[in-house]
């Protein structure tokens, strides 16, 4: 069965008062998937393989957070989200392909440098705009 995806989908799924250009851009996104509703999935590492390559929320937020630190075997910290997303698209492509056994395991070295860079992510991040924030000390 094919499932339409029109206004009335996406204001049942996501709310009656989505403003209209939202509307819009969920329809455009959804569309491109075909028979594909990834984001209908219960498995939230089925939402993760295709939600990081979006640039809208097509999903339940903590489901999508959920799968994506499952695939990429770290903790996945929110501002990563904002501020690493590119990396997070290349630790995700990573995963999918050691999920389809195209590469081997990922060595527990790499995992923590990358939670480590995830941590950087928001220090650097303070340091540029020159913010006020809690110290964080990573330990070696």
């Amino acid at each position: 069965m094919t499932l339409k995806i029109n206004n009335k989908y996406i204001k049942e799924k996501f709310g009656a008062d989505l403003p209209q250009k939202n509307i819009n851009a969920l329809r455009t996104a959804m569309q491109k998937y075909g028979d594909n509703h990834w984001w209908e999935s219960k498995d939230p590492v089925e939402i993760a393989r295709y939600q990081v390559f979006e640039n809208i929320l097509m999903s339940d937020f903590s489901k999508y957070h959920e799968g994506i630190e499952k695939l990429v075997e770290r903790p996945v910290y929110t501002h990563e989200f904002a501020l690493n997303v590119e990396g997070l698209r290349q630790e995700d492509s990573e995963a999918i392909a050691r999920l389809d056994g195209k590469i081997g395991a990922l060595d527990d070295k790499v995992v923590c440098e990358r939670e480590v860079k995830g941590i950087k992510t928001i220090l650097d991040y303070y340091q540029k705009t020159g913010k006020p924030m809690i110290s964080i000390v990573i330990p070696k």
